[in-house]
C-alpha cells in the first residue's frame, strides 16, 4: 500500500471533458429523481430535494424505516451513498426499495455537487489544456489519508481521473483483510472462516460475505447494526472500546477511532496481498488507494452506457418561464438560474455553466447554472433555493387528457382496474417519466371503472380545469385501495 501511494503521489490527472461529462450525469440524475419523487407524492417541488420534507413523507408511510434508519451507534441517519445502498438490500418492500434507491442517488449527486464545487474552489484548468495534473499526498498511517489540498477521496471527483484509451479501471478489494481482523478482535475468527467459505454475511442474513467487505467501513464505524449475535457482539465491543479508552486516558488525549484501530492490526497482511497481487500482474497501473480498496487501470475496453433520458420541465428560476422544450429532450429537468444573474462573489459552483436554449427556433441560447449546483460560498447551503416559491401545475380537462392518452398510447394500453394501475406505475415506474396530467387522466379513468361515480364528481372543485379535493368518501369508495394507490391520490390531492 505505501508502495502504491509513493508511485500515485507522482501525480494523478485530472480530465476536464469527463468531469464535464460526469457532471451531466449527476445533474440529469437529480432532476431525474426529484420529478419521481414529486410523482410519487414525497416531494412537494420536483426541482429541488427537500430532505426533511422526504424523511417525514416515508415516516409516515413507513413508520418501521425510521428505526432501521437510525440503528447506529449514535442513533442518526449516516447520510452517506454507501450506507442508502447498504439498506436498499435488506429491505422486503419494492416500492420502499425504489424510494430508498431515489434517496440514495439524490444524496450522491448533492455530495458530488459539493465536492465538484470544492475542486472548481481550489483547482483551475489551464484553457488550452484538457488535464490538470494533481499530486495527492497520501499517507499510509492508521488509515490512508490525502494531505493535500484536493478532495480525491471523493468517489465523485475520482469519476473525472483520465483513464487513457484501452485502459480501463478496476479495484483490488482489502476489506476481506479488514473484516478478518475485526472478527478476530471480537472472538468470532471461526465464523468468519465458515462464513467466507459459504458466502454469507456474518452480520444479516441474507447478505453475502462480499456485502460484508463492500461495507466494511460501516461496519467498522458502527453505522450498520442489525439484530444478529454477531452484531450485538459488535455493538458491545464498540461501547467498551470507547469507554475503557474514557477511563484510562484524560480529556487531552485523542482516542484513535475503532476503525483506525482495526486497520493498524491489519495493514502488514494488507501491505503483503497487494505486494503478491502486483508481483503477479505487473502490467497494471495503480490509480489510487484508499483504506478498503487499490483502484488500478488495466488493459481493456470500457463498456459503453447509453442513458437516455427525458426531462420534465427546464424553468428560468428569475422570470418563472419554462426554457424551450429542447432542454428536456436533451435530459434537463429543473430550475436554472443565468450565470449573469447569480453573485458570483459569494457562491461557488458544482457545475461548469450549461448552454441551454431560451428558444430554439429562434436561435436563443444562454448559459445557466441549475440552482442544486449553486451554493453559498461560506455554508454551503444552496444559495437560491430557499427564496423559490413552486406553484403546482394546473390539470388539463379529463376529455382533453384522454384524448391525449389514446393519442400517445393507443388502446392497446388497458386499465381496467385499480391493481393494473399500480402496477404500470409503481412496478413499471411509469409515473415518474410522465406528465402529472396523464396520471390524472389515468387514475380518474380507472376511479370511474372501479369506484361510484358519483362521489369522485362530488369532489371535483372546478370542472374547467382536472382537479379534485380527495375525502374519506373516495377512499372508501376504492375496492381494497393498495398502499401505493394512496401515495398516488395524494400527489393529487389540493
Amino acid at each position: 500500500m505505501r508502495i502504491a501511494a509513493q508511485k500515485i503521489n507522482r501525480g494523478i490527472h485530472l480530465n476536464k471533458a469527463l468531469l464535464k461529462d460526469v457532471e451531466q450525469k449527476y445533474i440529469k440524475l437529480y432532476g431525474r429523481r426529484c420529478n419521481e419523487l414529486y410523482d410519487m407524492g414525497f416531494l412537494s417541488n420536483p426541482f429541488l430535494f427537500d430532505e426533511t420534507e422526504f424523511l417525514s413523507a416515508l415516516f409516515e408511510e413507513y413508520p418501521n424505516i425510521s428505526v432501521l434508519l437510525t440503528r447506529t451507534v449514535d442513533r442518526k441517519i449516516p447520510k452517506s451513498e454507501e450506507f442508502l445502498d447498504y439498506i436498499t438490500k435488506i429491505v422486503d418492500s419494492d416500492v420502499l426499495r425504489s424510494l430508498l434507491i431515489k434517496y440514495k442517488d439524490l444524496i450522491a449527486c448533492q455530495q458530488a455537487f459539493k465536492d465538484f464545487a470544492y475542486l472548481y474552489s481550489h483547482a483551475k484548468f489551464l484553457k488550452r489544456s484538457d488535464l490538470l495534473l494533481v499530486k495527492p499526498k497520501l499517507i499510509v498511517t492508521s488509515r490512508v489519508e490525502n494531505t493535500s489540498f484536493l478532495n480525491l477521496d471523493s468517489k465523485y471527483v475520482r469519476e473525472c481521473f483520465d483513464v487513457e484509451d484501452g485502459f480501463i479501471v478496476k479495484s483490488l478489494d482489502l476489506g476481506h483483510i479488514l473484516l478478518k481482523y475485526l472478527a478476530e478482535d471480537l472472538g468470532i475468527i471461526d465464523e468468519y472462516n465458515s462464513h467466507k467459505e459459504a458466502n454469507t454475511s456474518l452480520f444479516k442474513e441474507g447478505l453475502t460475505f462480499e456485502d460484508d467487505c463492500n461495507y466494511i467501513n460501516l461496519i467498522l464505524e458502527g453505522k450498520i447494526l442489525t439484530y444478529t449475535d454477531n452484531s450485538n457482539i459488535l455493538l458491545k465491543r464498540l461501547e467498551t472500546y470507547y469507554e475503557e479508552f474514557n477511563v484510562e486516558n484524560n480529556a487531552n488525549v485523542s482516542c484513535t477511532p475503532y476503525n483506525e484501530y482495526i486497520f493498524l492490526k491489519a495493514v502488514d497482511e494488507m501491505i503483503e496481498y497487494v505486494k503478491a497481487f502486483r508481483d503477479a500482474n505487473q502490467d497494471i497501473i495503480e490509480s489510487y488507494v484508499t483504506t478498503s480498496k487499490l483502484y488500478y487501470k488495466v488493459r481493456g475496453s470500457k463498456e459503453e452506457v447509453v442513458d437516455y433520458t427525458v426531462g420534465l420541465v427546464t424553468k428560468d428560476y428569475n422570470t418563472g418561464n419554462d426554457l424551450d422544450i429542447i432542454n428536456k429532450l436533451r435530459g434537463y429537468s429543473g430550475l436554472f438560474i443565468r450565470e449573469s444573474e447569480v453573485d458570483k462573489d459569494n457562491c461557488v459552483f458544482g457545475c461548469s455553466p450549461i448552454t441551454l436554449a431560451v428558444d430554439y427556433e429562434g436561435h436563443v441560447f444562454d448559459t445557466f447554472y441549475p440552482v442544486c449546483c449553486v451554493f453559498n460560498k461560506t455554508t454551503m447551503a444552496l444559495e437560491y433555493a430557499s427564496s423559490y416559491k413552486f406553484s403546482n401545475y394546473e390539470y388539463k380537462h379529463y376529455s382533453t387528457m384522454r384524448r391525449f392518452v389514446n393519442s400517445q398510447y393507443g388502446t392497446d394500453i388497458k386499465f381496467g382496474n385499480i391493481r393494473n394501475l399500480v402496477d404500470f406505475i409503481v412496478e413499471k415506474e411509469f409515473a415518474t417519466t410522465s406528465d402529472k396530467n396523464f396520471i390524472s387522466a389515468l387514475l380518474f379513468n380507472v376511479l370511474t371503472i372501479d369506484c361510484d361515480m358519483q362521489t369522485i364528481e362530488s369532489n371535483i372543485t372546478d370542472s374547467s380545469n382536472y382537479r379534485f379535493v380527495l375525502s374519506s368518501d373516495i377512499y372508501a369508495s376504492v375496492d381494497k385501495v393498495l398502499p401505493e394507490v394512496r401515495i398516488v391520490l395524494k400527489r393529487l390531492e389540493y
